[in-house]
This record gives C-alpha cells, structure tokens and sequence, in this order.
C-alpha cells in the first residue's frame, strides 16, 4: 500500500498542525523521499500563489506523487469555508474550490479533498438550505473536475468537531444527488474511530460504491499508528481484501517535533502492516 504525508506548499507561513516536516518546500520533499514515502499530500492555501511547474517538478525529480491537494489548511489560514455565514467569503471559498481543481490539474495531482473547509449551517442557514447550497457546489465542481480529468473527495468528519456530513451514510446520500462521476468519498480512521462507528461498514459501504478514492490516517488520539485504540492490522485487512490501491495518506497532529513525526508515522504503519501478514 502507498504512504504519503501531509505537507504544507510555499504560500502557507503560519504553522498548521497537521503538515509535517521543516525546511523549504524542496527541503520537506527531500525529507519525505529519503524516509520512503511514496508520495506527499499538499496542503495549500492560495494556490494563485504557487508555481505549479516548480512543485510539479520538486515532486518529480525526488519520485514522488502527489497523492491528494488538501483544503485542510483553508479555513485555518484564510478564514473561509463553502457555506461561511458571510456571504462574500463563501463566494471566495468556491472561486478557491475551482482554484485547487486547476492547480491538482497542473500539477498531476488526482484528488482534490474537501472535509473542513465545507463550513457548517448555523443561525445563518438550515441545514436543508446547507444540503442544497452544497449539491450546487459540488454539481459545478464535479463537472469542472471532470474536464480536467480530477476527482474530489468529500470527507465525512465527526459529529463531535462537525454538525454537517458525519456520517459516511450522508456523504453517499448527498454524492447520490449530486450524480457526479468526479465526485467520491476521503474515509478518515480518525473520524470513523471517534464516533464509534464500523470499519468493515464504512470501508466497504464505500468500496461497494466504487466511492473510496482517498484515505486518511491518524490513530485514535490524532496521533501516528501505535499511539491510540485503533487496530491498524485489522483496518489495513479490510483495505487489501477489498482491494484498496490507493493512498494512505497521514493527516495527523505533527507534535513538537514534525520531522521525528514523519519518520514514526512509516515505523506505525509498517509494524500493523506486519501484525497483518
């Protein structure tokens, strides 16, 4: 299975907690090679502000893929989101949308993934009126995504940080309607762990759908594998027997130090993997 990390591109200057790894964009990518990943998750802000060659041959010349571009880091580092309670910077957030979509476009990426920086109803908006604004959103993206060749991924986060789209069940519910054949589902173990629900289920209602395109890894405390509740064999098992030939993709809590992270994040992953042969 591939392994990849979450790395935060040139224009982000402030700290984000889940990119990991120090140094220049080129330093990080170096790093991420010579530890033996396979490829790198970029989180990225504003991407009218990078240089979508350079990051594109960054990548090459070390080998490595450029598994998914990230909105993670949106909403940290602009303040905006799809359905932001203000209208101008809800209308940014789509622009922003349709700007990743080039940029994964430009730079070979295949995924671009939206979790958090789909915002949230609330005084400003029912959550039906929230449903419907999203639909629309994604109807006109997917169809973007699709000339230019992208898929995005829509990520179902916990009820305890979200209140819109907590469930895998209403993220396929909601893909149903938008009908999108660009459109798919990022599985995050953090999440399905944190609201106590099924992998076998959530895996494999996914998998069945030919909607699993993505997937993120962090252990119960947000932490690398090894250092929470979750068992990784087991959740690596159900992803070989369904056939799962994508990323496994770290988007998790970088600590106090984020190269020694990046290093014990492989070390997590390959000692389940082990438990599992």
């Amino acid at each position: 299975m591939k392994h990849s990390l979450c790395i935060a591109t040139p224009e982000i200057s402030q700290d984000i907690p889940f990119a990991q790894l120090t140094g220049t964009f080129e330093q990080k990518i170096g790093k991420a090679a010579a530890l033996g990943y396979q490829g790198v998750e970029l989180m990225v802000s504003d991407p009218r502000k990078l240089d979508a060659a350079r990051i594109a041959r960054t990548c090459n010349e070390r080998n490595l893929k450029i598994a998914a571009i990230s909105s993670g880091a949106i909403v940290t580092s602009r303040g905006i989101s799809l359905l932001h309670q203000e209208p101008k910077k809800a209308r940014e957030a789509s622009a922003c949308l349709f700007d990743l979509i080039a940029f994964a476009s430009e730079v070979g990426s295949p995924i671009v993934t939206i979790g958090s920086f789909r915002g949230r109803p609330g005084d400003h908006m029912s959550t039906q009126d929230a449903h419907r604004l999203l639909i629309d959103i994604l109807r006109a993206a997917g169809a973007e995504a699709a000339r230019k060749g992208i898929r995005i991924v829509l990520e179902p986060i916990s009820a305890r940080e979200l209140n819109f789209l907590t469930t895998v069940e209403e993220v396929m519910a909601i893909l149903e309607e938008v009908g999108s054949d660009h459109v798919g589902v990022l599985v995050d173990t953090y999440h399905v762990d944190k609201d106590g629900q099924s992998f076998e289920e959530v895996l494999g209602k996914t998998h069945e759908a030919g909607k699993l395109w993505h997937v993120h890894i962090a252990d119960s405390t947000r932490q690398v594998v090894g250092k929470g509740g979750i068992d990784f064999s087991h959740v690596l098992a159900i992803l070989r027997n369904i056939g799962y030939d994508g990323f496994m993709s770290a988007e998790l809590l970088h600590g106090a130090d984020p190269d020694t992270t990046a290093h014990e994040i492989l070390i997590g992953m390959h000692r389940a993997s082990e438990a599992n042969a």
